[in-house]
């Protein structure tokens, strides 16, 4: 007799609009990473289910927000004209998500400087929310409008400087002045609006709230105005351009709006945005050391951090490219701000700009790594680290996590599949990381010792001509051991009565010997080990690869000792292991683990090793030892990494 177990859509419902509430709490907070696997999972859950369906422009709207906050502009703004599509085709009046969409759209045309565009669709958006009363999206719709008319005017007042350069004796255009000056004067009164408009909102809530505290959408509000005041400092500063005889007063004016919207400042991104735009300000006051104060990560007499460390405004700018980004880039460079404080996500400017693909921004962060002294060669090792973690978040997030969501009976499998064609169709990703490789294991038995890169028993999977799997391999394990040898000289990883190497015969045997493994056929039953898939002359790939070889393993076996934990590689393919086994059955993880006898004398012995299946183990990656130090940001990266697998459960 079979059963059968159905999830109700009032179920479905529910878990969607989980994921949809976790989405849009990280999205807020800019974890980006984790936010992306709330959103993903719930647009899955919408083209599974047909009662969901309706819901897939919201999931749009928001993967289109995290595109755009990770740069990638051309996909963000497909993603959100297909919401806006599947939006306009539901019955009945706009929604309120349907104006938020909207604006992100303004905002992306903002940012690639299409701000007749930009100017068009926020113009829009305000009339719609306005008539509405969506009193937030209009109090941003018209913040953003301002924002779009200052960018005009800035334009125009650049382009008027330049072609007074190439004139001998130039002078400013009065038609271009006076075409600036009541662009940033209509600027400047649409972000007084949107000031207004958030401090009321933000009343309100202070009143419903009461003594409780404040609320999402009052600290929201506060947020908005924060920008507000922001951006009317860009105003000032850009009237005292123009006005050189009133330059003090304009700037002092500047020092108030900015000075405002920093103590005004409730949240991590916010405090950054605003610190920039005083210390910019105070640079240009002459008061370039106060204006560092602003720019860079600080520590109190306590050794505390004195505003959140998760970013810098080097930082925030270096995730969202636009010509205005790239142009508060360079006057923090100019300045001799920081560029080498790594964020709460683990990483830093320069990753950013790799990760988004501006090259524009990756040079001026590279100009000013080079005018604070670093040399070529640590620029390179920072670039090379940089393409890496593009890779690593590329193949794990958008390659393997959607397969490994989906815990089919031939994920494994298709996993092989898709890092195959993804190293065989990506020349960038092919330099970084390694092919897998195995070792078949009948020739591993025969070899009687731990075989080295260059014995010739390693093989690489490789697809056939139609894209089938490699039909040697039926079940792949992956041995994680810690290298025991002490004698450089002996060249090998094991010792010197093959510790590992038995271990690792022995634990095979009591794995095919345990019920329900009959099936598996000795001839294809393959294995990974480093110290022969790790190219040992050149193992800058092959040590790369290695978290997503375990991914493409059926089982990882982890050979225990006492030691085992304290070293940080080991640490790292445990923790991944643990992480793919995790509320999943694609995957298993078994530590082989030492079993004692206690002899007569006292002393204690190992009489002979166990096999034990594990379903998760916490692991602490603190302090861990590595015999090169430089490979500890990796490892924490690769560390945090494991978490993202956890989270697809």
């Amino acid at each position: 007799m079979t059963s059968t177990f159905t999830i109700s859509e009032e179920d479905t419902s529910r878990a969607w609009q989980r994921l949809m509430d976790q989405g849009r709490t990280t999205l807020a907070r800019r974890t980006l990473e984790v936010s992306l696997h709330h959103f993903t999972t719930a647009l899955h859950m919408c083209e599974t289910y047909p009662g969901l369906a309706k819901n897939k422009y919201l999931v749009l709207g928001n993967l289109g927000w995290i595109s755009r906050l990770s740069g990638k502009y051309p996909q963000a703004i497909e993603t959100l004209e297909q919401a806006l599509a599947l939006a306009d085709a539901l019955p009945g009046p706009p929604t309120r998500e349907r104006v938020q969409i909207a604006g992100e759209l303004g905002t992306i045309y903002r940012l690639m400087d299409r701000h007749e565009d930009a100017q068009r669709v926020f113009a829009e958006q305000y009339k719609v929310a306005k008539g509405m009363d969506l009193r937030g999206a209009t109090c941003r719709a018209i913040g953003n409008l301002g924002m779009a008319n200052y960018q005009r005017a800035a334009a125009l007042w650049e382009q008027q400087q330049e072609e007074k350069k190439e004139k001998e004796n130039g002078k400013d255009n009065p038609d271009v002045v006076h075409q600036v000056r009541d662009l940033v004067k209509l600027a400047m009164e649409q972000l007084q609006e949107r000031i207004q408009r958030a401090s009321v909102i933000e009343s309100y809530e202070d009143r419903v709230r009461g003594s409780h505290g404040s609320t999402t959408r009052g600290n929201k509000a506060r947020g908005w105005a924060t920008t507000g005041h922001c951006r009317l400092s860009l105003c000032s500063t850009l009237l005292a351009s123009i006005d050189p005889k009133n330059r003090h007063e304009m700037l002092g004016q500047a020092e108030e709006h900015a000075e405002t919207g920093f103590q005004r400042a409730n949240y991590d991104t916010g405090l950054t945005f605003s610190r920039f735009f005083l210390g910019r300000v105070l640079l240009q006051r002459g008061r370039k050391d106060e204006a560092l104060e602003y720019f860079d990560a600080h520590k109190d007499e306590k050794g505390s951090y004195w505003y959140p460390k998760m970013s810098t405004p080097a930082i925030l700018f270096s995730k969202e490219h636009s010509n205005e980004h790239r142009g508060y880039l360079r006057e923090l460079v100019d300045a001799g701000a920081d560029l080498d404080t790594i964020d709460d996500e683990g990483y830093d400017a320069l990753e950013y700009t790799i990760f988004n693909g501006d090259r524009a921004s990756e040079d001026i962060i590279i100009n000013g790594l080079r005018k604070r002294g670093v040399s070529e060669s640590k620029i390179k090792e920072r670039l090379d680290t940089a393409h890496l973690r593009k890779g690593y978040r590329e193949i794990f997030q958008e390659k393997l996590r959607p397969l490994l969501y989906q815990g089919k009976k031939d994920t494994i499998k298709n996993i092989r599949r898709v890092y195959a064609e993804t190293i065989a169709a990506d020349a960038q990703k092919s330099k970084v990381f390694d092919h897998l490789k195995y070792i078949r294991y009948t020739d591993f038995e025969n070899f009687g010792r731990l075989p080295r890169s260059s014995d010739g028993l390693v093989r690489s999977f490789k697809l056939g001509p139609n894209g089938e799997d490699d039909n040697h391999v039926d079940l792949l394990i992956f041995f994680s051991y810690r290298w025991i040898n002490t004698d450089r000289s002996l060249n090998t990883p094991d010792d010197a009565e093959h510790t590992q190497y038995r271990r690792m015969l022995l634990a095979v045997e009591q794995f095919l010997g345990e019920p329900g493994n009959q099936w598996i056929e000795r001839e294809k039953l393959c294995i990974w080990m480093d110290f022969a898939c790790v190219d040992q002359d050149d193992p800058s790939k092959g040590v790369s690869s290695l978290p997503i070889i375990i991914t493409q393993c059926d089982l990882t076996i982890s050979l225990i000792d006492d030691q085992y934990f304290e070293r940080a590689w080991c640490c790292v393919e445990a923790k991944m292991a643990g992480a793919l086994v995790y509320g999943r059955e694609t995957h298993k993880w078994y530590e082989q683990i030492p079993v004692f006898r206690k002899e007569d004398d006292g002393k204690v012995q190992v009489t002979t090793w166990e096999l034990q299946q594990r379903i998760n183990h916490y692991v602490d990656m603190e302090n861990k030892k590595l015999t090169f130090e430089s490979d500890r940001p990796k490892v924490v990266f690769l560390g945090r990494q494991s978490t993202f697998l956890e989270l697809i459960n």
